[in-house]
């Protein structure tokens, strides 16, 4: 590689969740952008259940898919695994969240 790129050959997470914020800004929860808050609640909530070297929720452009009324998420794994992506039916919960987190955290069953 040249000196403009530098490979790391580190991950700052097991698994990286893209949400589009795109998506979000048509998704609005109590007048932000849903793919924001989301972000912000996955990040809270890992960070207090210890388990932010699992997972790493960050904001991407355009994924897409662009669903109606929902998010798209994209999910990188740093061990190789194949993407998998998600299109999340926000709920203006807690519940809603917590369901999303759980169902990313898990492995990847075929």
């Amino acid at each position: 590689m040249g000196q403009e790129i530098k490979q790391v050959s580190y991950s700052p997470s097991e698994k990286i969740l893209l949400l589009c914020e795109k998506c979000g800004s048509k998704k609005l929860i109590q007048g932000e952008n849903a793919a924001r808050v989301l972000q912000q609640w996955m990040k809270a909530e890992l960070k207090e259940k210890g388990l932010k070297e699992k997972l790493r929720p960050v904001l991407s452009s355009c994924l897409g898919l662009c669903p109606e009324d929902r998010i798209t998420a994209g999910l990188l794994n740093s061990q190789g695994e194949q993407a998998r992506f998600f299109v999340l039916d926000l709920k203006k919960n807690k519940e809603g969240f917590e369901e999303i987190l759980k169902v990313v955290l898990e492995p990847k069953n075929d």
